[in-house]
């Protein structure tokens, strides 16, 4: 098979954490809860093998600028609590894109398309090992719930198009660490890096960003995210690596 030229952008699990330490901004009483919401966009680029039932491993390969293209719908949300040194988050997404590519006139092969819808759902809990006026390290745990579903026609010439339509849905325990540092009474720098495995061999999520306080209650967050992922099940194979920069606002109460 060729080289599938656009991805078909699944932007899975948006910015997770990197909103969820905007409260720490202002000081607030350790007694009482603290919550977050947090709406977000990522235009992640992809890079590696998809494959479905009777269609072939392909190789697939994007930047983010091809998303305006190939992105048909996104839509993340984040909501934190946290107390003290103790933490809770949960994060949703959801993607429908699609992409395409044509073979050279060579080839055997004429063109072919994909289109993917993903969901991914998150639930984890976090405690500050480290605590300070000026940020804190979280040692933080969660589950990650994947639904994927990838649907792929390939037209060879002379001959009647292939239609395929083939997914996964698992599981996959994580575990890692986040951080938060005050540069300045409105700004700061945060990160996470977790790991873990499951339903999948293997998957890991790295980023990193600056927040700005707009108000008491509102912040802006810009980063830099990667997340990778090898699953594969039956005629169904997954192993991508997603990256790009990530925009968030969040509102705190």
């Amino acid at each position: 098979m060729g080289l599938l030229q656009k991805s078909t952008a699944i932007a899975l699990l948006g910015l997770l954490a990197c909103s969820v330490h905007a409260q720490a901004l202002e000081k607030v009483d350790a007694s009482s809860w603290t919550y977050t919401f947090s709406p977000y966009a990522w235009a992640a680029g992809l890079s590696g093998d998809a494959a479905a039932l009777g269609i072939p491993k392909t190789h697939i390969k994007s930047n983010f600028s091809s998303l305006r293209k190939d992105l048909d719908f996104a839509a993340m949300a984040l909501f934190t609590a946290r107390k003290h040194r103790f933490g809770f988050f949960a994060d949703l997404t959801y993607i429908k894109a699609s992409a395409g590519t044509t073979f050279s006139a060579t080839s055997p092969l004429q063109d072919i398309n994909v289109g993917a819808t993903a969901l991914a759902a998150m639930l984890g809990a976090g405690y500050a090992v480290w605590d300070h006026k000026k940020g804190h390290v979280d040692v933080i745990g969660a589950l990650r719930y994947w639904d994927v579903d990838v649907s792929a026609t390939l037209r060879a010439k002379n001959t009647k198009a292939i239609h395929r339509h083939d997914g996964g849905k698992w599981v996959d325990a994580l575990t890692g660490l986040r951080a938060v540092y005050y540069l300045t009474d409105n700004t700061y720098a945060t990160g996470w890096a977790l790991a873990g495995k499951g339903g999948a061999e293997f998957s890991w999520d790295i980023a990193a960003g600056v927040g700005y306080k707009i108000n008491t209650g509102l912040s802006a967050q810009l980063g830099y995210r990667a997340l990778g992922v090898n699953y594969s099940q039956d005629h169904f194979h997954y192993k991508m690596v997603h990256k790009g920069p990530v925009l968030g606002l969040t509102w705190r109460f």
